[in-house]
């Protein structure tokens, strides 16, 4: 393998193809040199797709691992608050304000007042807060302008990207 980087070779490549506009340049030796720089290219290409396709690989394991690690977060969460919420609710049963121990205490409190909506609907409108928000319809945008017409602020672009197979 080459030991000159993508962005050398890509250079290298246009350098020698602006070589073809002389009519001096031995057009066989141009040819030749382009081939090799274009094998060279594809070379580095093949190992560059190869560290995509590994990456990718991992990116996936990485998610799945994240996504099981939330799971058993969630599931703990969950447990932990239910059985701080049946101890409550077994204290306050008993008239129990209180448990101590060396390592902690235990305390029934009452937290600060908070507002629960039982009907948003008859809230007065002294109460409510009106919000609005403007979002692009991109794919109304995209069909106008297939259609045609013009959509001021807005423009149709088509970019490219790598697939790897």
């Amino acid at each position: 393998m080459s030991s000159r980087t993508l962005y050398q070779l890509t250079h290298d490549l246009q350098a020698v193809e602006a070589l073809l506009e002389n009519p001096d340049t031995p057009r066989e030796a141009v040819i030749d040199t382009l081939e090799g720089i274009s094998g060279a290219i594809a070379e580095k290409g093949k190992g560059i797709g190869a560290l995509l396709l590994n990456w990718e690989a991992n990116e996936k394991q990485v998610k799945e691992a994240a996504n099981m690690m939330l799971a058993r977060y969630t599931a703990l969460k969950k447990r932990r608050e239910s059985l701080r919420d049946y101890l409550l609710e077994r204290m306050e049963d008993a008239g129990i304000e209180q448990i101590s121990c060396p390592e902690f205490e235990l305390t029934v409190v009452k937290n600060p007042p908070s507002v629960e909506i039982e009907d948003a609907d008859e809230l007065p409108t002294a109460f409510l807060e009106v919000k609005i928000s403007k979002q692009p319809v991109k794919k109304a945008i995209k069909k106008a302008i297939q259609a045609g017409e013009e959509v001021p602020g807005a423009i149709l672009t088509q970019k490219t990207r790598l697939r790897i197979r």
